[in-house]
């Protein structure tokens, strides 16, 4: 069988989300590091978002288009040694309740949210024998939060409950005049001021390898990072403010990478990827816990695990092309908190490689369907249903 290499992690699409399975926007990618020589490379990926819902999101999306790009390089010192280095835009939330329309005034006033997290990770791969590899590195986080508008739709709830109970109403059967009073005291508040702030985390993977039916095996381990954001509460009009630790970070992440040939210039590929997400709640300062009645992680994040099996197929000595199924198992089909947009999700990734000898150019594309999902607190039902995603992406790689 001849050697085939597609580059399968070129376009690890990710397609992550501010979610039930956490933020993450692009995965590490290793698979460089197992290419021969020396090299750089460059790469971008554009996610679309459509995710709309009955009371909330019903005019434009609630989640904002993305981008994720790329750049590697590595450094072969010897036949056992090789250093190399990948930055990526690791996390994202592009939250925007209040700019996507809802069925009353009170509900255009949830959450926005625009925070990323960008990693550069060092590594350096050992080989044992032809065979086995073992690679030891570092991840280097830096979170940034432009906007961390997310209380502006527990204000509305609290006045509106407020002010309904004071004529003998609820919440649930609140007039005009009750959600008119709890939008006027959600638009006097203003935003949080969280600043930035960064940590760095293990990386370690093993590998196995059969170079000549292109089997590859690689199990990839990356520890949880942690930060704590310095916050100054900013809902003057409303409560006093005073200055707390916003806490978050990227979970514990364990992933197999596999791939062999299964014919003459056919590759079959695929991945398991999982994320410890439900220990790395967000959590966004709260000094205003009497009048808010806020308690605990602002983010309701669960594990995830996902899945991708693909086949790749070497045309020419100078084109290829893949296509894979991407997909996470449905979990709760409801839930409490507005940072929950889907419920699992299905996938298919098409791609095509064009080389040289030196050079090579990659493109993809990914058509996501996300699951259903409906939410079930304060102040309305908003099932999200029908919602997808879609992602181009390109990439460059030259030797050396």
């Amino acid at each position: 069988m001849n050697k085939l290499n597609l580059s399968i992690g070129l376009l690890a699409f990710a397609i992550s989300k501010a979610n039930a399975g956490g933020f993450e926007n692009a995965r590490l990618d290793t698979s460089f590091m197992y290419d021969k020589g020396n090299l750089i490379s460059f790469g971008s990926v554009r996610k679309d978002f459509s995710v709309n819902g009955s009371a909330f999101g019903t005019t434009s999306s609630l989640i904002g288009d993305r981008s994720a790009s790329n750049f590697s390089a590595k450094y072969q010192v010897n036949e056992k040694l090789a250093l190399g280095l990948t930055a990526y835009d690791s996390g994202a939330i592009h939250v925007n309740y209040q700019g996507a329309g809802g069925l009353t005034s009170v509900n255009t006033f949830g959450p926005k949210v625009d925070l990323t997290s960008d990693s550069l990770a060092f590594l350096s791969t050992f080989t044992l024998n032809e065979s086995v590899s073992v690679t030891a590195g570092a991840r280097h986080d830096k979170f940034k939060v432009n906007n961390a508008d997310i209380f502006r739709l527990t204000i509305a709830n609290a006045i509106t409950k407020a002010t309904a109970e004071l004529n003998g109403r609820t919440l649930e059967t609140a007039n005009t005049s009750d959600q008119q009073a709890g939008a006027l005291a959600a638009a006097a508040a203003s935003d949080p001021q969280v600043n930035s702030d960064s940590d760095i985390v293990p990386i370690l993977t093993i590998a196995f390898e059969k170079p000549e039916i292109a089997l590859r095996a690689e199990i990839i381990y990356q520890g949880k990072s942690s930060v704590s954001m310095q916050t100054t509460c900013g809902m003057t009009g409303v409560a006093a403010c005073s200055t707390d630790q916003s806490t978050g970070g990227l979970a514990e992440y364990l992933t197999l990478n596999f791939q062999t040939g299964v014919a003459e210039n056919t590759l079959l590929f695929g991945s398991i990827h999982k994320g410890k997400w439900s220990a790395s709640q967000l959590s966004v300062a709260d000094t205003e816990s009497a009048l808010l009645g806020q308690s605990g992680s602002t983010s309701a994040f669960k594990d995830s695990t996902e899945y991708s099996l693909g086949l790749g197929r070497k045309f020419t000595d100078s084109i290829s092309g893949s296509i894979s199924y991407n997909w996470e198992p449905e979990g709760s089909s409801t839930t409490t908190s507005l940072f929950t947009v889907n419920n699992g999700y299905k996938g298919v990734s098409l791609g095509v490689k064009y080389a040289l000898e030196n050079f090579e150019i990659a493109a993809g594309y990914n058509y996501t369907k996300l699951g259903d999902v409906t939410y079930t607190g304060a102040p309305a039902s908003n099932s999200l249903t029908d919602n997808t995603v879609s992602a181009l992406g390109a990439k460059v790689t030259i030797r050396f």
